[in-house]
């Protein structure tokens, strides 16, 4: 058994050639210790975090 945990991680925006993905990698015995819970957490963060990275956000007051 290997001493990481990879995850796969994909944004996927619904267009064409629009979907990006990554891979990151756990110690195992860190992942071992998280409860269902905590993972589930980790991984939302993680994908936000990705999300993020290629989508850009704003609003302003047009008036």
């Amino acid at each position: 058994m290997s001493e990481f945990v990879t995850i796969r991680l994909v944004v996927d925006t619904g267009f064409i050639g629009a979907t990006y993905e990554d891979y990151i990698e756990v110690a195992r015995d860190e992942w071992d210790a998280m409860s269902p819970r905590e993972r589930e957490a980790y991984i939302d963060e993680e994908v936000r975090t990705l999300l993020w990275n290629h989508i850009e956000t704003y609003g302003e007051v047009i008036d």
